[in-house]
């Protein structure tokens, strides 16, 4: 689990005596965290939508929880100035910087602390909910409902974030409840699986039942699912799309090569790209499946002495392979010149491929909205 906890130092909570036993209640949840969680520690205040991260993903081990701890009792310290209320800018902000737009086999949450109380948000419910379910995020949202009558709307906007989101919804009545409340979360969050899968059905309704058993009991949860455009993945293909970069350089010309879906126990692309024009093939560094960090490297058929490789061939590898259905950007091709000019995209012929995949095999899909000639 990546998790964020976002924390509440708006004067609401001041005023209410809440603080201190937020803290306390905060510190009982880190500690109650297993070594397979990370938290990303975040703050809020109300002077100009004050908000920081006080700590990047941290591994909930011994000493990374007391590193959390410490760093949260230095920031509560401080003095933070009142003002405005922007809660949904905020938590959207979270959900696109801290979580990335492809599927990396972990499971995704935001823990915050709110009255549901929002001023000078942009950012409407509706904004929100869609930024967190595009990148599987689920919200666990503690309302501090201090001011039902006065703002009857407030509560019902944190059951929706979270019943929307795949989270839990929790209401504290009064500063005592606290501690209650986080250490209920803290099961719920701990006890919190995702079961994924690829289905064969392409359109229409289909009903998954999933039979769980638990110390010995057991329990079945039947659901019925629509499929539509934003379930992603295609189990009978292994496609890769291209299509332009919305954010590269204006001198040049950038293709962002695309997985749709990966099958299971890829490691390996052979891509042969080559143009009119000098081109080359790179990996992000970041928002893709293909990253270095992860152990991707891009290597490619270079001759003594060439700066380019003379045939275009491109090898793309890792020791671990995709998890199995992964989506997102593999690679960057880059071409020196603009206006999109023609680009040629080739995979290894099926020969190759046999001795790459097995049984498997990796197509391009056809892109219209790009010059490409892909055989």
């Amino acid at each position: 689990m990546f998790l964020v906890l976002l924390v509440d130092f708006t004067g609401r909570m001041h005023d209410a005596g809440a603080i201190n036993p937020m803290l306390a209640s905060a510190r009982a949840f880190i500690d109650s965290q297993s070594e397979s969680t990370w938290i990303s520690l975040w703050a809020f205040w109300e002077r100009q939508g004050g908000n920081t991260e006080i700590n990047d993903f941290t591994p909930c081990t011994t000493a990374g929880k007391e590193q959390i701890k410490a760093d949260l009792d230095a920031f509560a310290a401080a003095y933070h100035d009142r003002g405005a209320t922007e809660i949904w800018d905020l938590l959207k902000q979270i959900v696109e910087t801290k979580f990335p737009a492809y599927d990396n086999g972990v499971n995704r949450g935001i823990v915050f602390l709110s009255d549901g109380h929002d001023t000078t948000s942009t950012t409407s419910l509706t904004m929100l909910i869609d930024a967190a379910q595009k990148r599987a995020t689920f919200f666990f949202s503690v309302g501090m409902a201090f001011r039902p009558l006065e703002y009857p709307a407030d509560e019902p906007k944190l059951k929706k974030v979270a019943e929307d989101t795949g989270g839990l919804y929790f209401t504290v009545n009064q500063v005592d409840d606290l501690a209650t409340v986080f250490s209920q979360l803290s099961e719920d969050v701990n006890a919190d699986w995702t079961l994924s899968y690829i289905t064969l059905e392409n359109a229409g309704t289909h009903t998954v039942q999933a039979v769980c058993n638990y110390l010995d009991g057991y329990a079945t949860m039947t659901g019925k699912f629509t499929i539509t455009t934003s379930m992603k993945g295609d189990i009978r293909k292994g496609l890769l799309a291209v299509f332009p970069a919305l954010d590269g350089p204006a001198d040049k010309t950038e293709y962002t090569v695309y997985a749709n879906y990966i099958p299971r126990n890829i490691s390996t692309f052979r891509i042969r790209v080559t143009s009119s024009d000098p081109t080359r093939l790179t990996l992000y560094d970041d928002d893709a499946i293909c990253k270095p960090a992860d152990g991707w490297t891009i290597s490619p058929d270079i001759a003594a002495g060439d700066a380019v490789p003379a045939d275009g061939w491109y090898t793309i590898s890792s020791i671990t392979p995709l998890e199995y259905g992964s989506w997102g950007k593999v690679a960057r091709c880059t071409v020196d010149a603009i206006d999109q000019p023609p680009v040629h995209f080739e995979l290894p012929d099926l020969t190759a491929q046999a001795a790459l995949y097995g049984d498997k095999t990796i197509v391009f899909e056809v892109t219209d909205s790009v010059t490409l000639d892909v055989p």
